[in-house]
């Protein structure tokens, strides 16, 4: 049997996987400026179908030095799940692609910063990012029109998630990134449920 605990910790793992004319690049996945918040719906469906709605909210707290280079901290807060914990990211935007350093530990350590997304973006592009957190395989499959949650977003990108996580647990999955905004839908799977991200709010 699933306890809270073991939802709590696969959540939180997978919120991390999840936690993307301008230039091709950053068309998908654009620089931030303080201030920006996006809400996500969550359905969590566990093994044996029960269904845990929550919400997502991130936000960008602004800019901050880490070994000499300037990130934006991004801080994620989930609702409706007793005892989720916060994520907080670090990434920087260069001609090259998206860096990312995830939150220091209790003891102060900064861990080094990973490629998390590739410049330019394009049907066929592939990657792996990896962090201690997971191992990720991704890969731009093709440019569709999306309908979601009222909204219609022409031109996004699908791209198909495969790796495994910290634990050894695999993950597989797909999302969709729209240009000008980034993730709008995102669906993970794992052994222990089904995890799903919609876009519902986006304040720029």
């Amino acid at each position: 049997m699933q306890t809270k605990e073991d939802t709590l910790a696969i959540l939180s793992a997978l919120l991390i996987v999840a936690a993307c004319g301008k230039p091709e690049g950053t068309r998908y996945f654009p620089e931030p400026t303080k201030g920006e918040r996006s809400e996500y719906s969550i359905q969590y469906i566990v093994p044996g179908g029960t269904v845990v709605n929550a919400t997502m909210i991130t936000r960008v707290a602004g800019e901050e030095p880490i070994n000499g280079q300037r990130y934006w901290k991004s801080v994620s807060t989930t609702s409706g799940i007793p005892g989720a914990e916060q994520s907080i990211v670090y990434k920087r935007w260069t001609p090259s692609g998206v860096f990312r350093i995830d939150k220091a530990d209790s003891a102060g350590s900064t861990p080094p910063e990973h490629l998390a997304i590739p410049f330019p973006l394009q049907v066929g592009i592939h990657w792996e990012e990896v962090s201690k957190f997971e191992t990720i395989l991704y890969k731009v499959e093709s440019e569709e029109i999306v309908d979601l949650t009222g909204r219609t977003f022409p031109n996004c990108i699908k791209i198909r998630i495969a790796g495994k996580l910290a634990s050894g647990e695999s993950v597989d999955g797909w999302e969709y990134a729209a240009p000008g905004v980034g993730m709008i839908k995102q669906v993970l799977k794992s052994p222990r449920g089904t995890i799903e991200f919609t876009l519902t709010k986006d304040e720029r």
